[in-house]
């Protein structure tokens, strides 16, 4: 539940349905120990490199002409808290709806070249997660298509900085 920038989440339960066709769980929503940035909106020309740095640190950076290389380049970023979770797939925080249309308006899914993108993260955020290892940390992609996370193969993680760096080529919820 998102109330203003304030995120509220409950702990994971696992109902038994085996001996009854119906159950009951209380659950408690907890004030996390983030926030939800805010979204930005930028527009570039896309055969020039670009750095844009979001409110949280995210850091995306793309090579000139990787994008596309005529017109202008409108690049959105929107945080967002209602991430599914999976087994074996669970978001730490909140994550991103990365979207780039062109000056007419047509959506750039596909890219030339690699978009580097670094996400940072808390020692916080690992404490309230099932993480026990922070160099498994990766950064994922939900494949509407296929309804589950799909992880990035190309990262790596800097544990000195708290970041994760992957390497992506398209945009898409993150």
């Amino acid at each position: 539940k998102e109330v203003d920038t304030d995120i509220y989440k409950s702990k994971e339960f696992i109902v038994d349905l085996t001996a009854s066709d119906s159950a009951t769980q209380d659950m408690t929503l907890l004030k996390q120990s983030y926030s939800l940035p805010k979204g930005q909106v930028v527009t570039f020309d896309p055969t020039k490199q670009q750095s844009v740095k979001l409110d949280d640190g995210t850091l995306i950076s793309i090579p000139a002409n990787a994008i596309t290389n005529t017109g202008t380049v409108t690049l959105t970023a929107e945080p967002v808290a209602d991430l599914a979770e999976e087994a074996d797939a669970k978001p730490l925080a909140y994550g991103y709806d990365l979207n780039t249309v062109d000056q007419t308006g047509k959506d750039l899914k596909n890219f030339n070249s690699n978009v580097t993108l670094e996400s940072k993260y808390q020692d916080s955020w690992l404490d309230d997660s099932t993480v026990l290892d922070e160099t498994e940390l990766t950064i994922g992609y939900y494949d509407t298509a296929a309804g589950t996370w799909q992880e990035l193969t190309n990262c790596s993680v800097n544990k000195t900085e708290k970041t994760v760096t992957c390497q992506v080529n398209h945009f898409t919820r993150f």
